[in-house]
């Protein structure tokens, strides 16, 4: 079958990764929403251990002594995965694990596979053996000690009738010697790449101990993937494909195939894995799907970590940066022994410096903390534990907009640690803000949707009456729906099209909010205007995800703007050498100069290196509005 060009397929049918890369892309696909009907199972909840192999007591053996690495960089150990003395079916022994653990260059190591896992339980407690052969034929043990979580994956790699040769974080590094483990956390992309494959284990099948009868979720999985796979080539894998194979409306009495395919899907992507920051680092194979390139080398670190941070856990939160090193392209940051003695904060911004430093621009704002920033905390430094807390970014690093004209950031020497110097204009400062929330909404509401935007518009067009625009006016609140809509959208943030071309088009449908919800439903039978309408209407919703945690406001020289919720009254606003946006701040009391950084904002008018353009035959231009022709201030963010 032939693919098709329609605009439909091009919005709605483009795989993850595909070029070009939308600001959706950075932020993440997904909405919070579980399946209906699924509150009974527990995401991300480690539920092993079952089946473990026979454990030795924690005092049989004596503690192994890791054999020192040696002075090259690239120095690693590997373990030797012993098969059980007794036959018996590969995965299935229950025989103590046994291994040996030897010392190797990387780049000469033997064939290994790496592991990828999840360690649940942060506890090392349970013995394995680690075998010794004496020069005499003499055979020794010693216990290290890893999670039982590690310990129920290495039952099921053993093999029955040969070795195993593999390495895995927990016992190829000396845990307990930090000197080790920071350059060790360095090297990790290379150790991963090396491997002639990496091994993911997720954990035991749950459904063989919990289902009645014979079926396994596994099973589940394997006849989805083999219906899948069994259309032609030119066939795409696409929504509607699996959506024939399995069922996502309620069913009574009974469950259907397609229903326990769908519980098995949901519930292998709610295992811990999936939320490991290691993974990304563990696969190297994730650094170059596609979407990077289009991304500047610059700031394509600075992009995984905007990508992935609000998806991952870490039980070191030091470890939101080390995981990630494997994607550096210069910034030079390093997990040496001293920075995992340090405090994260310490960590965090000393990765930001930098990343500002390499990159040349203040990008990295997009993730600030805003008035949640805790008191002894830079504001302008992003808290990577909870990065975007006011909704998705107005601009990602590959944002077509450039309010500061392309200047770069230049570093400014400072006498206080956590103050940030950067160079810039203060140009305007906020008079008012929308009482009510913005329309953007996590579950697409169409209702909230449409009535938010209503009442959103006529308060807007009230403003206008005090701005004396005499005969201007009428003109003036004739274009604020499309002014409006424009500052909602970020003027296409979410999307790949900056500036957006037709706004006029998602102002249409959104005026018509609940008959695109009708013609939504029975989306196969539309004539082509009304499905292009209903795409457009689509397109919108996933805009309008900008506007979340987010309020319009107003300046004292009329412009119209989107910033985060916490922007208040007295707020200035200020266009900085590096920051694709203007950004709000808010003034220290009692210190000339010094501001804490509220976050980005969307300034009708102002986001493209020009200033807005004044009301035609009136001499009233914006006092800024050739702003990089004035000399710069010196600005300081505390």
């Amino acid at each position: 079958m032939a693919a098709s060009t329609s605009e439909e397929q091009r919005y709605t049918a483009t795989p993850p990764g595909a070029t070009p890369m939308s600001g959706l892309d950075v932020y993440g696909h997904y909405r919070n929403r579980p399946p209906p009907d699924f509150f009974d199972i527990e995401p991300n909840i480690d539920r092993t251990p079952v089946n473990m192999p026979h454990v030795l007591s924690e005092d049989e053996l004596p503690r192994f002594s890791y054999p020192p690495l040696g002075s090259a960089e690239d120095q690693i150990r590997l373990i030797s995965l012993l098969q059980p003395e007794k036959s018996a079916e590969a995965g299935e022994s229950m025989e103590p694990i046994q291994c040996t653990i030897t010392v190797h260059t990387l780049s000469s190591a033997p064939v290994y596979e790496a592991l990828s896992y999840t360690w649940g339980s942060m506890q090392r407690n349970t013995p394995i053996s680690v075998v010794h052969q004496e020069l005499g034929g003499t055979k020794t043990e010693e216990a290290v000690f890893a999670t039982p979580q590690l310990v129920i994956a290495l039952r099921r790699l053993r093999r029955h009738d040969s070795l195993r040769m593999l390495w895995i974080d927990q016992l190829c590094i000396d845990q307990d010697n930090m000197h080790e483990v920071g350059p060790q956390v360095q090297i990790m992309g290379d150790i991963y790449r090396t491997a002639r494959r990496v091994l993911i284990w997720l954990g035991e099948d749950l459904s063989r101990h919990t289902n009645s009868g014979n079926e396994k979720d596994s099973q589940h999985l394997q006849d989805l993937l083999k219906e899948l796979s069994a259309a032609p080539p030119s066939i795409p894998v696409n929504v509607e494909r699996v959506e024939s194979l399995v069922t996502f409306g309620l069913t009574h009495f009974f469950e259907t195939v397609g229903r326990r395919r769908l519980r098995a899907v949901y519930e292998l992507l709610s295992r811990p894995w999936f939320q490991r920051a290691w993974v990304f680092q563990e696969d190297s194979r994730l650094k170059t799907l596609g979407t990077e390139s289009t991304i500047p080398t610059n700031q394509a670190f600075l992009c995984k970590l905007f990508q992935v941070q609000r998806r991952v856990k870490c039980y070191d939160g030091r470890d939101r940066i080390f995981a990630f090193l494997a994607f550096q392209h210069g910034e030079g940051i390093l997990s040496t022994a001293e920075a995992y003695q340090q405090p994260i904060q310490d960590i965090w911004q000393l990765a930001a410096e930098k990343i500002i430093m390499h990159s040349k621009s203040l990008d990295i704002l997009a993730a600030v903390p805003g008035d949640s920033v805790e008191e002894d905390s830079p504001s302008w430094l992003p808290n990577w534990t909870n990065p975007f807390p006011y909704g998705p970014p107005l601009a990602t690093p590959i944002s077509k907009f450039k309010a500061s004209r392309s200047i770069p950031h230049l570093p400014i020497a400072s006498s206080h640690p956590r103050k940030l110097h950067v160079k810039g204009k203060i140009i305007d400062r906020v008079c008012d803000r929308l009482q009510f929330t913005t329309m953007g909404n996590p579950e697409g509401s169409g209702v909230s949707f449409f009535l938010y935007w209503e009442v959103n518009l006529q308060t807007v067009r009230g403003w206008l009456n005090g701005l004396r625009l005499g005969d201007y006016l009428p003109v003036a609140r004739q274009n604020m729906g499309r002014d409006l809509l424009r500052t909602l959208l970020a003027d296409g943030a979410m999307g790949t099209e900056q500036p957006l071309r037709r706004v006029d088009k998602y102002v249409n449908v959104l005026e018509r909010s609940d008959e695109m919800r009708m013609l939504r439903e029975r989306r196969k039978t539309l004539d082509p205007d009304q499905r292009n309408d209903v795409v457009n209407y689509e397109r919108l919703e996933d805009l309008a995800l900008v506007a979340l945690g987010k309020k319009i406001f107003f300046t004292e020289q009329g412009a119209l703007g989107l910033a985060p919720e916490a922007v208040k009254v007295g707020d200035v606003v200020a266009i900085v050498h590096g920051s694709k946006t203007p950004m709000v701040l808010r003034e220290v009391e009692g210190v000339t100069g010094e501001y804490r950084v509220i976050g980005q904002c969307y300034l009708n008018g102002w986001m493209y290196g020009e200033g807005p353009r004044g009301i035609p035959g009136k001499d009233n231009c914006h006092p800024h509005n050739t702003w990089w022709e004035e000399e710069a201030e010196e600005i300081v963010f505390v």
